[in-house]
């Protein structure tokens, strides 16, 4: 078996950072990150082992984010947009392609990769096998609006007034019209605080800070530096603020495949499977993993694994 392989790669002129992970396997699989901003590097000492038998697993930071971001010229940080990454996932995915001697890809997009990665197989269906949702963003105020009401019962359930009196003070949550980012920042930091204590979304503690430090391919200053990232720019979370796939088609040309925390409420699960009933693909199928949240694949890497290699083995020729 071969060495992991970490590269810098020119991509519409900036150096973006890879780590390719060797498999005797001929399947290619890109997993996309989330944020916008936040680096999955530290992923892959916890996830990649388990993908060695199935497919060449391949990371890499968008635009903005960990080593890409450390290679950028002060100027073009403040431009990134979701046009601009999927422009750049776009080139990323010929590159692989070429790289390999392939004609497609596998994708899998988490949480924010969700939204380029869904937004990309409608756009290039043709260099897609099939499409893998984690964390699947279907509309950005409806997600923000179903996790806050349940982040409501969890508290009322709880009795503690202290956190009902914050909950209070966040109303009306989400703000119906996009402000700025300082105020939407502020907004969801504290509703993520408080998701996170009542474990529906993702609590940055200990054990996750660890693992992150304790990866080969991170440090603190790339993994955890999330607000200050090239990525959180004004234009870039307008466009987030805005997203809905209920504004698109509901037709995919590729096989589509949502694996679903059942405790996961920053991206809520059921509003991800409604919409998954309404699609219409060559193959389409939601598993779901009870006792994972927003995080799964860091949870529970091993029941992911499975899956995965599922439906590498039903879409392999």
């Amino acid at each position: 078996m071969g060495r992991i392989i970490d590269e810098y790669v020119l991509i519409n002129g900036v150096e973006h950072y890879f780590l390719h992970n060797p498999s005797e396997s001929d399947e290619v699989l890109l997993y996309l990150h989330g944020g916008p901003g936040e680096t999955a590097m530290y992923f892959n000492s916890i996830v990649a082992p388990y993908f060695e038998p199935y497919a060449k697993l391949i990371f890499y930071d968008q635009r903005g984010t960990g080593r890409t971001r450390l290679k950028m010229k002060p100027e073009d940080k403040a431009t990134v947009t979701t046009k601009q990454l999927l422009a750049d996932l776009h080139e990323v995915v010929l590159y692989l392609c070429q790289h390999y001697q392939v004609e497609r890809i596998g994708l899998i997009g988490h949480s924010w990769g969700s939204v380029l990665g869904t937004l990309y197989v409608k756009e290039h269906p043709q260099r897609i096998r099939y499409y893998i949702g984690i964390g699947q963003v279907i509309d950005m105020q409806e997600n923000e609006r179903v996790g806050f009401e349940k982040l409501g019962e969890k508290i009322k359930e709880a009795k503690n007034q202290k956190d009902a009196d914050a909950y209070e003070k966040l109303k009306p949550y989400p703000k119906p019209v996009f402000v700025n980012i300082e105020d939407w920042m502020s907004g969801i930091s504290a509703v993520r605080k408080l998701q996170g204590k009542y474990g529906l979304a993702v609590k940055v503690g200990l054990p996750l800070i660890w693992k992150a430090l304790t990866c080969r391919y991170t440090s603190n200053k790339i993994t955890l530096d999330v607000k200050g990232t090239a990525a959180f720019n004004e234009n870039l979370v307008r466009d987030l603020y805005s997203y809905s796939l209920y504004k698109l088609s509901r037709e995919y040309a590729v096989p589509i495949y949502y694996l679903l925390g059942k405790k996961d409420f920053q991206t809520p699960y059921t509003i991800a499977e409604k919409y998954f009933e309404t699609i219409e693909a060559p193959a389409k199928k939601v598993f779901y993993i009870v006792g994972a949240g927003h995080m799964g694949p860091v949870e529970k890497p091993a029941e992911y694994r499975d899956i995965i290699a599922e439906i590498i083995k039903e879409n392999h020729h």
